[in-house]
């Protein structure tokens, strides 16, 4: 239940702040609603959603100083994600990689449905076999994703996020960590400026 609820909140078009009813999410999800409310204090507990006074939850919303600090963390563990998989991906990982984002990049381009931009960058966490840093980077993701407003969810966003992975993957296949380095602080970086900028 608790992953069934997380990829609802995380991949659902709800804007930050929304609130979240127990009774209407167990409904939804066609589940036993104690095991809806255990999983909804699981999820408060990660962050992922804060208790309302007089009762009931919702999504939070990220002040610009909340913002900062998530991509200071993403930027610290992301960095050190693509240093490990320069050292650490096999070749076949990296083709596996690249295959994902053309084929991500094509869906783009006919209006199909593309995977999350996320994909790319647990792709990423799994060739640097690391499984603490990559279960931090994925709460650092999901806190993210929850903090962009409906509107930064768009195509064109979208487009901007898999031409960067682009030059990320072309330093990858390049074994070039100090470039790898730089491509991600670089899309990082945007991600910060469009998020401040809807935030502000």
């Amino acid at each position: 239940m608790y992953r069934q609820l997380r990829f609802l909140l995380i991949d659902d078009q709800l804007e930050p702040g929304s609130p979240l009813d127990a009774d209407d999410l167990t409904g939804r999800l066609k589940a036993d609603r104690g095991a809806v409310v255990s999983a909804l204090a699981t999820l408060g507990a990660e962050g992922l959603l804060v208790d309302v006074e007089g009762g009931g939850t919702r999504l939070p919303t990220f002040q610009p100083d909340d913002i900062r600090q998530l991509i200071e963390t993403r930027t610290a563990t992301e960095t050190a994600v693509g240093r490990l998989a320069v050292e650490r991906a096999t070749d076949a990982g990296l083709r596996d990689l690249g295959a994902m984002r053309r084929a991500s990049v094509t869906l783009l381009g006919i209006g199909g449905t593309v995977p999350l931009t996320t994909n790319f960058h647990h792709a990423v966490a799994r060739l640097a076999e690391d499984r603490e840093l990559a279960r931090d980077l994925g709460l650092v993701y999901d806190k993210l994703r929850l903090a962009r407003p409906i509107s930064m969810r768009g195509p064109s966003r979208m487009r901007g996020a898999w031409r960067e992975h682009g030059i990320i993957l072309r330093a990858l296949t390049a074994r070039d960590g100090a470039a790898v380095e730089e491509a991600i602080v670089a899309h990082i970086a945007s991600i910060e400026r469009a998020l401040l900028a809807t935030s502000e």
